[in-house]
């Protein structure tokens, strides 16, 4: 019985059982990696270069997206388009800021097809999303005007209507993703598909990696979320209340303070977007545990005080405010923070400081 055996075991070894078609389909599958990340910069773009290089398709994030902008993207990738040609980025209607130009070049002439998997324009959802973005701006302009408590209950609003509508836009990607894997056809080895998202949207990968070849990396580690990237993280993975008061009134100081940036330090320079991110972030994180619902109270009233007319209504619509009216709220908002070992950076060099 034994010498049967290792016999059958040599037979085994020189003839192995061939593969099932199962098995088969499994080893030719699509595979998708995802790169999670910040899009603000081109060195975030640049931190996924090794991974685009090894892609055969690549998805970029791409929210309210039209057939136009897809069309710009293939082109460039096939060499059609420069990537920097003004004339083609106006008329395919193509954002132009620094994160998205180095994506054009980085895309350039590569030869990939591109794919879009996000919602598009014109959509329900994205149309939804574009209502819920003034909230802020009348959160903001309420409490200029003395009115913390509804102040903070509109931040509240914002964050938990942005956390629903970007869950129902995950569980979109992950339905388009799972139908455009279906399309692609088998080439005799597996596709490599990159696929770009926000260090937000991890749910998309685990979802998918149930029943898909995925693999993931992630840019930054660790990921210090925002407040509207918490509550929407909360609401994905049941953790309730997804809305906090802590996230609301951070939300609320994110909110000045990217304002106050704007005015004071230009944050479209690309080489200052990182410090004022970092900054923000860390002040807020900070906030949110130090200053308490009366320090949001005494600083409205001080605004209030302030007697400078502000239009809530106006102010919801994004116009800028003049600058003397905008930098007396801040500097209420400075007298706040010094109580709190914290303040607003006055100068570039500051905010680096501050940032570190």
């Amino acid at each position: 019985m034994g010498k049967y055996s290792e016999a059958l075991r040599k037979r085994l070894r020189r003839d192995p059982k061939p593969a099932s078609p199962r098995q088969e389909q499994r080893e030719i599958e699509p595979h998708v990696h995802f790169f999670f990340g910040p899009h603000g910069t081109p060195a975030d773009i640049a931190a996924m270069e090794p991974a685009f290089a090894q892609c055969d398709i690549y998805v970029p994030e791409a929210l309210g997206h039209t057939p136009a902008n897809l069309a710009f993207y293939q082109a460039v990738a096939d060499g059609k388009i420069q990537p920097d040609d003004s004339t083609a980025l106006k008329q395919y209607g193509m954002n132009t800021g620094p994160f998205a130009l180095a994506q054009y070049r980085l895309i350039a002439g590569s030869g990939k097809r591109i794919a879009f998997i996000d919602q598009p324009i014109y959509t329900d959802l994205a149309l939804d999303q574009l209502k819920v973005s003034s909230l802020p701006y009348y959160a903001m302009g309420e409490l200029f005007n003395g009115n913390a408590d509804r102040s903070i209950n509109l931040m509240g609003a914002t964050l938990r209507h942005y956390a629903d509508r970007q869950s129902e836009r995950e569980q979109l990607i992950i339905r388009n993703l799972k139908q455009f894997l279906k399309t692609l056809k088998p080439q005799g080895k597996p596709a490599q598909i990159l696929v770009r998202l926000g260090s937000s949207h991890t749910n998309v990968a685990h979802t998918l990696e149930t029943d898909h070849a995925v693999t993931h990396k992630h840019q930054l580690s660790p990921v210090l979320f925002g407040p509207l990237d918490q509550a929407m993280r909360r609401a994905t993975f049941g953790k309730e209340p997804a809305v906090t008061l802590e996230l609301a009134k951070g939300l609320l100081l994110e909110h000045l303070l990217m304002s106050y940036m704007q005015v004071t330090f230009q944050p479209d320079d690309v080489q200052r977007v990182d410090p004022i991110g970092d900054y923000r972030r860390k002040v807020v994180q900070r906030y949110t545990r130090d200053l308490s619902v009366d320090d949001l109270t005494t600083f409205a009233q001080h605004c209030a005080a302030l007697q400078l007319p502000l239009d809530v209504k106006a102010f919801a619509q994004r116009p800028a405010i003049p600058h003397s009216q905008f930098m007396a709220y801040m500097a209420e908002l400075d007298a706040a923070l010094q109580t709190h070992q914290l303040a607003l950076p006055k100068t570039l060099d500051d905010l680096v400081k501050m940032a570190t």
